[in-house]
């Protein structure tokens, strides 16, 4: 269904845009591409909350100093299975992009690679960073953690990020199997996204300052907090996330990775932890592959609920967005696009169009 209020944009036109700005603030070009391809990607995939939204704080805090324009990410430490990286505030996208290509080539040698980053920046979807290692017959894995949105299950005090994982696992002649999640019900860019468009959210999305479950998704962003799936399920898992990307690493944890979105003169302080698995160390890919293949006919033909008509493999959907939207064009909101327009108009960038 056409959204009027939406421009459609071809992903080739985003790329150009966004890497063009991002050069116009002495971002490299090669590194203005990566993190173009990043926030691109996610929209291709359905993720419109982690595309080009992000891009007018990324500007902000640019102008701010608190986000590196030219990536510094340098190794502190180093085994033949293990890495540690200090971002020192460079784009997330960049550091994640050399964690993960780090870990996959550690992999290849030893079966395995996990790379840890210290004070790095918000680095787009977790997901990107996971299928790094598709390409090379791995298993992927991304986390990250967050400026704490969450408060720990009977607490009420926001101390814990909604830290997200992924993975990524090759599967044959069937699509990669791909998992993305936050550890809240809803990822806090849908509260943004909902907030920016006036639009109410699910009831058990998040709750206002007074701890009270909320549709308004300005109160739940305005002292309020988001709701950890499955309650202390998803409490718990925010924590280990926090202890492997931030306590693990020595980067900040808890309160001390701080909001991109408040915090806009300091640096966000979070971390990141990738680690590649080599299949082959396993059993042989072949074998993997086609019991991958098993597995998603398994599931796919099981029975179905009442009025459902396909049961989808996790990243299924997202493959399948990306491939109508690479086709016909990604929705923007046309209001998003005219404030972007607006705020790059003194790099004399070509405005963004359809």
């Amino acid at each position: 269904m056409k959204d009027d209020n939406a421009l459609t944009v071809s992903h080739q036109e985003l790329l150009r845009f966004i890497t063009e700005v991002l050069e116009k603030k002495a971002v490299p070009k090669r590194e203005a591409k990566l993190i173009s391809e990043t926030l691109v990607a996610a929209h291709l995939r359905g993720v419109d909350t982690h595309g080009i939204i992000r891009l007018p704080i990324y500007l902000k805090r640019i102008d701010e100093g608190s986000l590196r324009s030219k990536a510094r990410a340098s190794v502190i430490r180093e085994t033949s299975t293990i890495a540690l990286l200090d971002g020192h505030q460079s784009f997330g996208q960049v550091t994640g992009y050399k964690a993960m290509t780090l870990a996959i080539n550690k992999a290849m040698d030893r079966g395995i690679g996990v790379v840890g980053v210290r004070n790095s920046e918000h680095f787009g979807t977790a997901a990107f960073f996971a299928m790094m290692a598709l390409k090379k017959n791995m298993i992927g894995i991304s986390m990250t953690n967050t400026a704490p949105i969450m408060a720990p299950a009977g607490g009420s005090e926001k101390l814990i990020g909604n830290n997200p994982i992924a993975f990524a696992i090759p599967a044959g002649k069937e699509l990669p199997v791909v998992l993305d999640i936050s550890m809240s019900v809803a990822a806090l860019g849908k509260i943004i996204l909902a907030s920016q468009k006036g639009k109410k959210v699910p009831l058990g999305w998040g709750k206002d300052r007074a701890g009270t479950m909320t549709d308004d998704p300005t109160a739940i962003l305005q002292g309020g907090s988001l709701v950890p799936m499955g309650d202390h399920k998803g409490y718990g898992l925010a924590v280990i996330f926090d202890i492997l990307c931030g306590v693990l690493t020595g980067s900040g944890f808890t309160t001390d990775v701080l909001s991109i979105y408040r915090d806009v003169d300091k640096p966000n302080r979070c971390g990141h932890f990738m680690m590649a698995l080599k299949i082959k160390e396993f059993m042989p890919v072949s074998l993997f592959k086609k019991r991958m293949e098993n597995i998603v006919k398994q599931i796919r033909a099981s029975v179905k609920a009442e009025g459902v008509e396909r049961i989808y493999l996790p990243g299924e959907i997202e493959y399948l967005m990306e491939q109508e939207r690479a086709k016909n064009g990604i929705p923007i909101e046309k209001s998003l696009v005219r404030d972007l327009n607006s705020i790059v108009a003194e790099l004399k960038v070509k405005p963004l169009s359809a």
